[in-house]
């Protein structure tokens, strides 16, 4: 099939595949190279987005903890100096719960007689407790700071104060529901250890609700409908845009299971990701879940950032249909250049065929005239045409020519038949060979002319007359040997045929013989007729084939040097789309770098905040002012 295709779409078919093949390459490795580069980035925002914020958490769980170290470095500072009394202690407490938003309540508990002694009689007062031990809890209600008792009970059945205990360091609750003002309220505790002369004697803490925390979770949004969770490392959910599965465990709300090993893996402390698809609108979404460990407790909550799959990857599909929508749309304009160029082509391949087919058809003598080709351009086809029309119009005026000569030929030698002999070829041959042959003829009828005469006709004539005895006719103007031998032989003739008649009949025997040679001479002027007829024919071969070959070299050319520039094109725009993708990588990896940077600033920012803070306490009311400069410090951090 390929085979009886033209020319002209033998190139084009070739072209186009290779055409094809190089878009297709190319758009393989720009769609695969965007699509990575663009899936990268869609999961490096979203996993920006858990840490900023999973930071922003971490920091205000970090501030109650901050807050209760400050208020343990103040009792032990109290206790250390003996300077203390109701008032300060509790005034101190207020100052703290009112400089943080989120925290509940403050609160002391302390082992017995370690502040005040134990003193039921002021048990109806509210900043002892049943035991009439002090232990004020200054809460916030309604809009106020009130004081209210502390709990009762052993410490070994309190966890916020077996949890300092036990690990010697700060320690949190797991999240629980506590009604504030008649409210069930989700909240936390953080407490820390109090050391008198290197002995326990308590802890202190602060109660800190986790609704304002929620809310700004809740606040977060990624892509159209990607929102964001935090959860425990017991699975307790705190934070979610569904209001009513706060405060429930996961494994109580998903049956899937990433989402249930979810908190297993929080506790390891190492952010993880993974697919889940939801039981309500069986939608596959992508969720990145960074850990984070509040204060120095051994506690791990979670920041999970959840995006449908076909949001997240919503830039990376569209390059993607971007990439192949450009690379048909590139194909499509290659192609129909390719089309148009390789129309223009078939055109003048054959105004050339037909020109030449025209020019052959004048060779073989099926056609008085030969065609031009037309074609008006100045390319190679049109140089290709004009060289093609000069030879074809220079050979047919050499055929032109050779006819001329051959027809002249074909006179003569009528002429010749006829028995004069007084002739000669005039015409100027186009073939070389042809010259040659009616040079040699027109030396063949001068020697003719030299041995026999110019005319056969009066030879004959004599000699008819000699047949019946009339030997006085005589040749006039007898130049040729033949023509004074005849001349010769008659005045001999007659001499003789008086002296004896035997002569006469030998005379006879003479005359026939010169019949038969006059005979021969004809049959060879024949004979050379034929061989110059043959000789025209096989030039007229020899041409045609020159001319064929002379085509089909120059097409050869032509497609070779069209296949190559092609190939150059494509092996250019794989090495730009290359170049490209290596750009883009760097520049991600200087954005990476940069953020660690900034991360590194604010962690070391909040510590010495954090030593501020620790400072101010311990210094009374004399470290206010400091206290003032170490939560700004903290406020830029």
């Amino acid at each position: 099939m390929f085979s009886n295709l033209s020319f002209a779409k033998k190139i084009l078919l070739g072209v186009m595949s290779v055409v094809f093949l190089s878009f297709l390459v190319t758009t393989l490795l720009v769609l695969n190279k965007s699509f990575t580069s663009t899936e990268y980035l869609s999961k490096k925002y979203i996993k920006e987005v858990a840490t900023v914020n999973a930071y922003k958490v971490k920091e205000d769980a970090t501030r109650a903890i901050t807050a209760s170290f400050s208020l343990a470095s103040a009792i032990e500072a109290a206790l250390n100096s003996g300077h203390y009394s109701e008032d300060s202690i509790q005034k101190f407490m207020r100052n703290l719960l009112d400089k943080n938003p989120y925290a509940l309540g403050v609160w002391i508990g302390l082992e017995p007689n370690v502040l005040f002694p134990i003193d039921k009689s002021r048990v109806k007062e509210k900043a002892y407790n049943a035991e009439g031990k002090f232990a004020p809890y200054i809460v916030k209600s309604k809009g106020n700071i009130i004081v209210e008792p502390g709990s009762t009970g052993k410490k070994e059945d309190k966890p916020w104060i077996m949890g300092p205990y036990n690990s010697g360091k700060e320690f949190i609750t797991d999240p629980y529901i506590y009604p504030v003002d008649g409210v069930d309220v989700l909240m936390t505790t953080v407490s820390v250890p109090v050391y008198h002369e290197g002995e326990f004697v308590g802890a202190v803490g602060m109660d800190f609700e986790l609704s304002s925390i929620s809310k700004e979770i809740e606040k977060i949004k990624v892509k159209q409908t990607g929102y964001a969770a935090l959860l425990t490392q017991s699975g307790m959910i705190i934070g979610h845009p569904a209001k009513t599965i706060i405060g429930k465990k996961i494994q109580e709300i998903s049956k899937d299971k990433n989402d249930i090993e979810a908190p297993n893996k929080i506790k390891d402390s190492k952010a993880f990701e993974f697919e889940s698809i939801s039981l309500k609108d069986n939608i596959t979404s992508y969720n990145y879940v960074e850990p984070f460990e509040i204060g120095n407790t051994d506690v791990n909550w979670g920041l999970a950032i959840v995006v449908p799959v076909n949001e997240y990857l919503a830039d990376a599909t569209a390059i993607k249909w971007f990439s192949i929508i450009s690379g048909l749309i590139g194909f499509l304009i290659v192609a129909i250049v390719l089309y148009l160029n390789t129309r223009v082509l078939g055109r003048n391949l054959d105004s050339i065929s037909n020109g030449l087919t025209s020019f052959f058809d004048y060779l073989n003598k099926e056609t008085s005239t030969s065609n031009k080709i037309e074609i008006k351009a100045n390319d190679e086809f049109g140089k290709m045409a004009d060289l093609i029309n000069n030879n074809i119009e220079s050979i047919e005026k050499g055929l032109k020519e050779d006819e001329k000569t051959v027809n002249e030929v074909l006179k003569v030698v009528d002429r010749i038949k006829n028995g004069h002999i007084d002739t000669k070829i005039t015409s100027k041959a186009n073939n070389p060979e042809l010259v040659q042959l009616s040079n040699n003829f027109n030396d063949m009828l001068s020697v003719l002319m030299g041995k026999v005469g110019t005319d056969l006709n009066k030879i004959s004539k004599v000699l008819e007359d000699f047949s019946k005895y009339n030997f006085t006719t005589k040749i006039e103007g007898a130049n040729a040997e033949i023509d004074k031998a005849i001349n010769a032989l008659g005045d001999e003739i007659s001499g003789l045929l008086k002296d004896s008649l035997n002569i006469g009949l030998t005379l006879d025997k003479a005359s026939d013989q010169l019949i038969e040679n006059v005979n021969i001479l004809n049959t060879s002027s024949n004979e050379t007729a034929a061989s110059l007829e043959e000789t025209a024919a096989a030039l007229e071969e020899i041409t045609s084939t020159i001319v064929n070959n002379t085509e089909n070299v120059s097409q050869m050319s032509l497609s070779a040097q069209a296949v190559s520039e092609s190939a150059k094109q494509g092996q250019e725009l794989a090495k730009n789309t290359t170049s490209a993708m290596d750009d883009i990588t760097e520049q991600v990896t200087l954005i990476n770098e940069a953020i660690s940077v900034i991360d590194q600033i604010a962690f070391q920012t909040n510590i010495l905040s954090l030593n501020a803070a620790v400072e101010a306490a311990t210094a009374g009311e004399a470290g206010k002012g400091f206290a003032v400069v170490a939560q700004e410090v903290r406020n830029l951090a």
